[in-house]
């Protein structure tokens, strides 16, 4: 079901939707800043979008370099890479676990049980 990395650079197709994961057509400007081309293309890739995702009502994802939008319900995301999966590692490994910022939770069964 998910692509590999080097799959999504390739060029192969999302699994989800059939659109290329990276198309290499470089990310869009900010909204405010689109040519006239540019925001009639935006609208077409925004119409699509909604065509191919009529019910989902999820998140959207994109890759860094790409205008293709994926459905965060039906397009797999791709893995991270080794130095993504590090800085998160990193992030996760400074944290200090102090007690007494912990809640107490009390279970009481009063149904019964």
């Amino acid at each position: 079901m998910f692509l590999t990395r080097e799959q999504a650079a390739a060029g192969e197709a999302c699994r989800g939707c059939g659109l290329p994961v990276i198309d290499g057509l470089g990310s869009w400007p900010p909204l405010m800043h689109l040519s006239d081309q540019e925001r009639l293309d935006h609208d077409a890739a925004e119409a699509r979008y909604k065509q191919l995702h009529p019910g989902c009502h999820s998140h959207r994802w994109s890759m860094q370099g790409s205008r293709t939008t994926h459905c965060g319900l039906c397009c797999p995301p791709i893995p991270f890479s080794d130095s993504q999966l590090e800085s998160i590692a990193r992030i996760l490994r400074r944290h200090v676990r102090r007690e007494e910022e912990l809640d107490v939770w009390a279970l009481d069964l009063t149904c019964g049980h």
